[in-house]
């Protein structure tokens, strides 16, 4: 499988286990490693919906199993094909079907290191996003 393809499905994956509402934005921070059968994983997915009023408002979601398949098939490939180590990746996605993705190189979360500024980034997604989209 080429590296487009398994971007392609792992974003299609995600896409599938957001809200069917109005989502808007989707931040996931997806941490693994490879264990003798599988992958172990952890991962924080927040997803800004339109509450009641039409304001924007901050929620978790979660992957279900085709998701974090996807995501340890990427993670394969870019082992095999691109010969690039990782442990993980953020992904940044859009309902326009835009994404982002920055991979990451080591685990912190999962060796527990704690992040202040990772975690205050997902904690406060919401007050990030509207000040990014503002700086345009």
């Amino acid at each position: 499988m080429e590296f487009t393809q398994a971007t392609t499905d792992l974003v299609n994956a995600v896409a599938a286990c957001l809200p069917a509402e109005d989502w808007q934005p989707a931040f996931l921070d997806f941490e693994l490693r490879e264990v003798p059968d599988g992958f172990d994983s952890d991962y924080v997915g927040i997803v800004l919906l339109k509450d009641a009023t039409g304001d924007l408002v901050q929620d978790q979601f979660q992957l279900d199993t085709v998701a974090r398949q996807a995501a340890g098939t990427l993670y394969l490939q870019r082992k095999m094909k691109a010969e690039e180590a990782n442990s993980g990746f953020v992904l940044r996605l859009e309902q326009s079907g835009t994404y982002r993705i920055d991979f990451k190189n080591r685990v912190k979360r999962m060796d527990g290191i704690w992040d202040a500024a990772e975690e205050g980034y997902a904690d406060n997604y919401l007050s990030h996003y509207l000040r990014e989209q503002a700086e345009g």
